[in-house]
């Protein structure tokens, strides 16, 4: 990641009883996606331990309220989020009278911005965690009651989040055509001939790009420059490179 942003938020339970206090909370952004590693410092320094008024608490309610474009995620980004908890899922789909939200909409709210969760868990072995993880796409960790693998769990995870990634190239700008096909090139293709597959950190990789003649009609004799770009996109969300193209004929 050469552009990494990273934000907080928080949750215990909703604050009616049987679920949890009047001082407790099913979602609280602590702190929007940022680049400033100093206010998610600031965040994580402000965060209180809080119990709920039973077992399972609000997870769900606050993954589905963290995907949210309200917590800062940035189009052409490679959206990661680490769910770290010790306790069971409340799930709104299954419990009538939960006020917060279950495992259908919460899914379907991450799949539409691809979301990828990544689970931290403390203490033990977590159904729900697994549960969730594994729709994603993303893993569950094990840590220790203390926490003590946090770090390198992350790490971890950051490395599956950028592994076997499915890499597409495309023309963003071209205002008058002038690309007629982008070929990737290799063994690892898709079905539909548009991505390498399995690319990995470190891979090259490669891509045929046949420009148009035609467009010249349009200027006749008149010098000219034409620029644009061609993405590099990684999961059909991520940009991770840009390659810009200047063509000059006079």
């Amino acid at each position: 990641g050469q552009d990494v942003q990273i934000g907080v938020s928080s949750f215990s339970d909703f604050p009616t009883s049987p679920f949890g206090s009047s001082y407790d909370y099913p979602f609280r952004l602590n702190q929007a996606l940022t680049d400033q590693p100093e206010l998610v410092v600031n965040a994580l320094n402000e965060l209180n331990i809080l119990r709920g008024g039973d077992g399972p608490e609000s997870q769900l309610e606050a993954v589905y309220q963290t995907a949210d474009p309200a917590s800062g995620w940035r189009e052409g980004s490679l959206p990661v989020m680490f769910l770290a908890t010790d306790a069971r899922f409340h799930d709104g789909d299954t419990e009538a009278s939960y006020p917060g939200a279950g495992f259908s909409e919460t899914l379907d709210r991450l799949a539409d911005n691809d979301i990828t969760v990544f689970g931290l868990q403390s203490g033990g072995t977590i159904n729900d965690v697994i549960t969730l993880t594994n729709a994603t796409g993303g893993e569950a960790f094990s840590l220790s009651r203390d926490s003590a693998e946090v770090v390198e769990s992350a790490l971890a995870a950051i490395e599956v989040a950028s592994s076997d990634l499915s890499v597409k190239m495309e023309p963003s700008g071209d205002f008058y055509g002038i690309v007629d096909s982008i070929t990737p090139l290799g063994d690892n293709i898709s079905e539909d001939g548009t991505s390498i597959t399995g690319v990995n950190p470190g891979d090259t990789i490669s891509f045929d790009v046949t420009f148009k003649r035609s467009f010249l009609e349009i200027f006749g004799d008149e010098a000219h420059t034409i620029t644009l770009r061609l993405l590099i996109n990684a999961n059909d969300v991520a940009i991770i490179q840009e390659i810009p193209v200047v063509i000059n004929f006079d």
